[in-house]
């Protein structure tokens, strides 16, 4: 038990700081997320699309050696562009004079950027910020594919600030002064997350990781320990402690199996060693495709584009493959508020679906039980059923899903849940074993995703709240006793050597 004593204390020597401000900015981080443009956002900032100046391709084109999964025609400042999407890579064409873009140049990128300040209503001057291959807003990996990135400014109320794409020439991240405060105590803090830090995208993992594991250990150590010393004393008392260590003692008590568990839960984020990794969806959504699109294919349809009558409002026309067969889908915006403005908060779509010639189409029950058998190459799923609302693992909190949505429950080992999209076919989740385990020992587990009725404000707060604070406690008051110690170490260091001096 000395040892246990021993390991405990000073392994909350080392990460009880660290711990504590795991706790502290987790309180932040309910009512402040880290900065991102949803997949929602991305249309929303969309200009309506013109089709009067395209859409001929070049017969000729380089992009007549590659195949594409699908394709989408939207507008890149006052200019129609076609985005392509494949295995090898994405490709960007101008359809006003049918060039491809190698990169987009900074003139670009500044009618962009225009453009975008007046879609989201920004007041102030548009001021160009620089070209940032790497700062705090846009660190993690999944800008690699846009760096260099060109960074603007507003000087309106929010000191609104927006990063535009060198090699797309789409706005992929944009923060708020508000943000950019609450995000450091809060986002940055609990993902440890400063640059310098997570640009070594392997080393932040591994000591995430390491931190996680010695948090665990510690946390048992101190459970095993209190229990150890929750006993009833000559004096009637049940702890040996005072003061700040009968806090941690009792606090430790209540809320350790929890502290425990969030630890835990965080450490599994991380998904360690590749243990919870999940398969992508890459493999089934081919079957569902079953073919890609050539440069003639895409070109044939496009050309027609030009001859058809749009509905009202489109920002986006996207091509796909279903079954072998060619589709369009249109997506329009659509206002929230009295006063025709758009919410942030709820971005509504109008998406219509139309055969390669243009002419509307839909996909049948009998089409989505197809391609719930093909998920599985012809055997039959478990079930197949259209979900207007959330069940446990397709849920909106944080961030919003979208509905109707065809859940495909296959009869395999893993009951593999496959949710669909019923316009298009397209899959939207894929949740296998791992992510079940994954879904329940983080998202349940750490962020309270356990239940319906818990996801729902202000229940969430109401309950996290008193949770988190016990939580805090503990590892507040672990902290300050491991500081109290080593200042009592350094003071007796220090007296010992002035008792020698004199000496």
């Amino acid at each position: 038990m000395r040892y246990l004593f021993l390991l405990h204390r000073y392994m909350g020597i080392a990460i009880g700081v660290v711990m504590a401000l795991w706790c502290l900015s987790g309180f932040v981080m309910m009512y402040v997320q880290f900065p991102d443009i949803t997949a929602q956002q991305r249309i929303a900032n969309l200009s309506e699309l013109q089709t009067e100046s395209c859409c001929t391709l070049s017969e000729r084109s380089a992009l007549q050696a590659y195949q594409f999964d699908g394709f989408r025609l939207e507008m890149m400042a006052d200019t129609p562009v076609l985005r392509l999407s494949g295995e090898d890579g994405s490709h960007i064409v101008n359809l006003a004079d049918g060039r491809t873009f190698s990169r987009v140049s900074q003139d670009v990128a500044d009618q962009v950027s225009r453009r975008y300040a007046e879609r989201r209503e920004i007041k102030g001057q548009v001021r160009f910020l620089g070209l940032v291959d790497v700062d705090q807003w846009t660190v993690y990996g999944s800008f690699n594919s846009h760096r260099p990135l060109y960074q603007y400014g507003a000087n309106d109320e929010q000191a609104t600030q927006w990063y535009v794409s060198s090699l797309t020439g789409e706005v992929v991240q944009a923060t708020s002064a508000r943000q950019r405060f609450w995000n450091y105590p809060g986002s940055i803090t609990h993902w440890l997350y400063p640059t310098f830090v997570r640009k070594n995208t392997v080393a932040w993992a591994q000591t995430v990781i390491w931190l996680s594991v010695i948090g665990c250990f510690l946390t048992v150590t101190g459970l095993v320990i209190g229990i150890r010393q929750f006993r009833r004393r000559r004096n009637g008392r049940r702890s040996p402690y005072r003061g700040w260590a009968l806090w941690h003692h009792y606090t430790g008590l209540i809320f350790g199996v929890l502290v425990l568990s969030w630890v835990v839960s965080g450490l599994f984020s991380m998904n360690p060693w590749g243990m919870l990794r999940s398969t992508g969806a890459q493999a089934e959504s081919q079957l569902i495709r079953r073919g890609d699109f050539t440069w003639d294919d895409i070109s044939e349809i496009v050309s027609i584009i030009p001859q058809q009558s749009l509905p009202e409002g489109v920002v986006q026309i996207e091509g796909g493959m279903f079954n072998g067969t060619p589709y369009l889908v249109t997506t329009a915006l659509e206002p929230t508020n009295v006063d025709g403005a758009r919410s942030e908060t709820e971005i509504r779509f109008v998406r219509q679906r139309y055969d390669q010639n243009f002419i509307p189409a839909t996909l049948s029950r009998q089409d989505l039980e197809l391609a719930a058998r093909r998920l599985q190459r012809g055997r039959p799923p478990a079930s197949v059923t259209v979900l207007n609302s959330d069940d446990a693992y397709y849920y909106s909190h944080h961030v919003a899903r979208e509905f109707p949505v065809v859940r495909v429950i296959a009869a395999d080992e893993q009951a593999t849940r496959f949710y669909l999209d019923p316009l298009t076919g397209v899959i939207r989740s894929k949740v296998d074993r791992n992510a079940r385990w994954y879904r329940w020992l983080h998202y349940g587990l750490h962020r309270g995703d356990l239940f319906h009725w818990l996801r729902v404000r202000p229940v969430w707060d109401l309950v996290l709240w008193p949770l988190l604070l016990g939580v805090s406690i503990v590892c507040i008051t672990g902290a300050w006793l491991g500081i109290r110690r080593l200042r009592k170490r350094k003071t007796v260091r220090g007296n010992a050597k002035l008792s020698l001096s004199e000496n």
